[in-house]
């Protein structure tokens, strides 16, 4: 394989793209038949530029498993844009964070909205937004640096393994 540096050579990717097609390996997320892996492999032997690279060239689309013994990432491809899959835990615990550092609100009211979020079962971001604590665009830069740095930060990501489902995705 590639040295974890440099770009795949074309028959790493091709041997990329046949070894991991099996019969009977479906997606784990919505158990659709149509889904199997395409592609799969270490992080250790393959960086994950490498990774995005290959997927961008075949002009792939579908879901991007990269998982270590701690975490758990799905990274969606399609129509050439990536979306990345982030723990609703996560989520709210960081854009309160964020919007108290960015002083955009306090600590009271993002209690207010927390507690409203908990009885209502609605995103918080809504929640923030319809209370009037930020507006719709101060919501959509803070989620748009969130969702960087966790893409970003999949990169720093040095152990683990991937797995490629290639096919039609539906969006969590």
């Amino acid at each position: 394989m590639s040295h974890s540096k440099g770009n795949l050579s074309t028959e790493e990717v091709d041997y990329l793209l046949e070894a991991g097609v099996g019969p009977g390996q479906e997606h784990p997320a919505n158990g659709s038949s149509q889904q199997v892996v395409t592609m799969r492999g270490d992080l250790e032997q393959i960086h994950l530029a490498d990774i995005f690279q290959t997927l961008a060239t075949a002009k792939m689309e579908g879901m991007l498993a990269v998982h270590n013994p701690i975490e758990h990432r799905q990274v969606f491809f399609k129509n050439g844009q990536v979306r990345i899959l982030v723990s609703q835990r996560t989520t709210n615990r960081r854009i309160g964070q964020r919007l108290i550092a960015a002083g955009m609100i306090q600590g009271e009211d993002l209690r207010k909205a927390l507690v409203q979020q908990r009885k209502s079962q609605q995103p918080l971001g809504s929640i923030l937004v319809k209370n009037g604590f930020i507006s719709a665009d101060q919501l959509e830069e803070i989620l748009a640096q969130q969702i960087e740095e966790e893409l970003y930060g999949l990169f720093t990501w040095e152990h683990g393994e991937f797995e490629f489902y290639r096919g039609p995705i539906s969006d969590p």
